[in-house]
């Protein structure tokens, strides 16, 4: 049996356009790094890490009693904290290049502090860079080559929770997601699942040090080639069997084939009224997802879907709004009239102003809930329903079984629905 904490979440105030920082979720992530005790194994695998909290803690009038940096006059930093616990243990970390361009700081203490060979810059890549995606996107073209987009930790031991401690989130350790809709969890005493991760993990560290993608888009043809030799078998739940049977496992990216989309066809064969299908995911560009999510509706599921204000997702707002599909588009804060054109009508027509730097109020979940047969499923992890994302990039998605945890996960996804100051629903999408 799977044991976990959490999920926690994080939600953003916003009044007045403005959106101020949510500190909740770190605030536990500092707790689980504090329970961290001497001589542990650590291994983490992060897109992005940025140590400086910076101005937003003091402008966000959140009153807490928190131990200070003399330094800088900001509450103690997740970064210190982890530090000063994961120095005294055997830790190991891979970071994306993404974090070495843009926090360069944060890098260069862990090199220092945990040694250089502990601390592992994928450089396989840089796609990671968002001008590069960007320029990609305005050629209507697809990336080459993926990134490492993990969000996990994993900890033998914690202090008051247990042993074989999986960390799990969709947030990045970075200020700007102060600033965002994330969440994550935790997951332990389970060997098994950690045993996977930890191959996960040793694999990821391989290639990234022989510097070998898993895959590579042919852009002529525009078909995916993959090198078998490279494609293990090495968690529970890689067959797409495992995907739809009455069972928790993990799935590691990149791969041929989504085991969400793999479930939600399977479930299709019974699918009924009573079905129920909600999914909260910043980016949601894949059209053949869109189709399974047709055919669901079809056989009168009950689908709600939630997007960030990304350009990205254009085509997939078009979709669901053809088949009739409910959706709602967290809109990014950055973002406002003066980023589009208008049409005689009056009517906001073109969004290019999205590839701006839009992180403020940015909808960065990534789950999928599905209620079938009075069974409660919750799918979690770092994967965005993109092209990179399935077949390029280092990701990680969870399936938990768990009325309790699935239960939790709706009660925050009715609460970003409902909300009609912070969701709208924009039809100047539809370009």
């Amino acid at each position: 049996m799977t044991k976990f904490i959490g999920p926690y979440f994080s939600y953003p105030y916003i009044k007045k356009r403005e959106t101020y920082p949510d500190f909740k979720l770190f605030l536990e992530l500092m707790n689980l790094f504090s329970r961290i005790p001497h001589g542990i194994t650590i291994r983490g695998a992060l897109y992005m890490w940025n140590q400086e909290i910076g101005k937003d803690w003091k402008e966000s009038g959140d009153n807490l009693n928190l131990p200070f940096n003399k330094r800088t006059g900001n509450p103690l930093e997740i970064t210190d904290i982890f530090v000063k616990n994961a120095k005294a243990c055997d830790t190991k970390l891979i970071i994306d290049n993404y974090s070495f361009k843009y926090h360069k700081n944060t890098i260069k203490r862990f090199k220092e502090e945990f040694g250089y060979k502990n601390v592992i810059i994928d450089n396989r890549s840089e796609m990671s860079d968002p001008k590069n995606r960007i320029n990609l996107a305005l050629k209507n073209e697809r990336a080459i080559e993926g990134y490492m987009h993990d969000k996990f930790f994993l900890f033998s031991e914690l202090t008051g929770i247990g042993q074989y401690v999986i960390l799990q989130m969709t947030a990045n350790i970075n200020y700007t997601q102060y600033h965002q809709y994330n969440n994550f969890l935790v997951l332990y005493d389970n060997k098994e699942l950690f045993d996977m991760y930890t191959k996960h993990w040793d694999n990821l560290k391989k290639r990234v040090m022989q510097k070998k993608a898993w895959a590579f888009v042919d852009m002529t043809n525009r078909n995916i080639r993959f090198n078998q030799a490279n494609l293990h078998r090495n968690f529970q739940g890689d067959s797409i069997d495992e995907a739809t049977k009455h069972k928790n496992g993990v799935w590691f990216f990149p791969r041929k084939t989504c085991p969400v989309e793999m479930h939600l066809k399977h479930i299709t064969k019974t699918a009924n009224f009573s079905t129920k299908i909600y999914i909260a995911m910043s980016f949601l560009t894949r059209g053949n997802f869109s189709k399974i999510l047709k055919k669901l509706k079809e056989r009168g599921c009950e689908i709600r879907v939630i997007m960030s204000e990304e350009f990205q997702n254009r085509n997939t707002i078009i979709r669901l709004k053809k088949y009739k599909i409910p959706y709602c588009i967290i809109k990014n804060n950055y973002l406002n009239e003066n980023n589009y054109e208008k049409d005689e009508n009056g009517n906001l027509v073109n969004i290019i102003g999205a590839f701006k730097d839009n992180w403020r109020g940015r909808m960065h979940h990534k789950f999928i809930l599905i209620k079938h047969q009075n069974q409660k499923t919750v799918w979690t992890g770092s994967y965005n329903f993109t092209h990179p994302g399935l077949h390029l990039n280092d990701e990680t998605m969870l399936k938990l079984i768990d009325p309790t945890l699935y239960n939790k996960f709706k009660k925050h996804f009715d609460r970003l629905w409902k909300n009609p100051k912070e969701i709208k629903k924009l039809k100047s999408l539809l370009i």
